[in-house]
């Protein structure tokens, strides 16, 4: 569920029934600098400048129906670039170059770079097909 404001700010909620967590995202431009926990299960992201940025709600299913959560987006797979480079049949390298030119969206943790999954494939959509192109099947002959 994504609903955006006058400003064009997104608010992302996604749930993960693998961990039963819930995510509320309220600005997906900024990195979280320290975690608060605000009540047992229930914590807040804040950036460096102390914005609150995400609030995650631990045990969500005994908090919200059913209903509701299975409504909202699963959260985005990321790919280290090994792992894209495996995906996409590119070496790391290239796809550490594209990201440098800003034509793969990615997103730095500590030392590694991560890709979104649907990023990876928007980009490998994106290519100049690569090698010679096709030769025509069309046979010429010599005019005596």
């Amino acid at each position: 569920m994504v609903a955006t404001s006058r400003k064009q700010q997104q608010l992302r909620l996604t749930y993960d029934a693998g961990v039963d967590a819930l995510y509320i995202e309220l600005s997906a431009n900024r990195r979280s600098a320290r975690t608060i926990e605000q009540r047992s299960g229930v914590y807040a992201d804040y950036d460096s400048d102390g914005l609150l940025i995400g609030v995650e709600i631990l045990d969500a299913s005994a908090r919200y129906p059913a209903a509701l959560l299975s409504r909202l987006a699963k959260p985005e797979t990321l790919l280290t670039l090994a792992e894209a480079s495996a995906e996409a049949g590119i070496s790391a390298d290239t796809l550490r170059k594209q990201i440098h030119n800003d034509r793969i969206v990615a997103e730095k943790r500590g030392r590694d770079w991560l890709i979104s999954y649907h990023e990876l494939m928007n980009y490998l959509e994106s290519r100049a097909p690569q090698g010679r192109p096709a030769t025509s099947h069309v046979v010429r002959r010599k005019v005596s």
